[in-house]
This record gives structure tokens, C-alpha cells and sequence, in this order.
């Protein structure tokens, strides 16, 4: 599982380039924007899923798009917000 940093806030904004997510370190002063499943992935770590809870929500959203596909893609974003300290893993 993961969980949020503390010192991270985050806000999605929709009409804002066809949707968008703003993810502000507060210590840092850092904003970083990125897409809509970099959300649905933050929103669904704030409600404690695991990564396979996780990877379905995502699977329902993204129907087009294969499991394995999916999946790749939810290791890059959180490898990602591992990097900048955004999220952790919680043991």
C-alpha cells in the first residue's frame, strides 16, 4: 500500500486543459501538474486501496485498454511519485 505524503496537497481541476491535477509540495513549494489516472491513483491511495483495488477502479475507467496495459501504466505514474517524494510506501 501507499499513502500520501504529509506535506502534499493535491487538487483536480477539469475545465482546465481538457483536465488536469495539480499536486503541490508544501515544504518544497513545488507544483507539479499531470493527468486525470495520476487522480484517480492519488484519490484511491486517500481512500487506502491497495493496488489491485486500484488497478481495477482504473481497469473500469479505462475498458478500452488491457489489463497488462493498465498495469504498466499505474507502475510508471507511481515509480513517478515515488521519485518526488509524493507518495510512500506504507508498511
Amino acid at each position: 500500500m501507499y499513502i500520501i505524503n504529509k506535506n502534499i496537497y493535491y487538487r483536480y481541476e477539469s475545465e482546465i486543459d481538457d483536465g488536469i491535477i495539480y499536486i503541490y509540495n508544501y515544504e518544497s513549494k513545488e507544483i507539479i501538474k499531470s493527468n486525470y489516472i495520476t487522480y484517480l491513483i492519488l484519490q484511491a491511495i486517500d481512500e487506502n486501496k491497495d493496488e489491485d483495488e486500484i488497478i481495477k477502479k482504473l481497469k473500469k475507467e479505462y475498458n478500452d485498454y488491457t489489463w497488462t496495459e493498465i498495469k504498466n501504466y499505474f507502475d510508471t505514474i507511481i515509480k513517478y511519485l515515488l521519485e518526488n517524494n509524493i507518495i510512500r510506501v506504507y508498511v
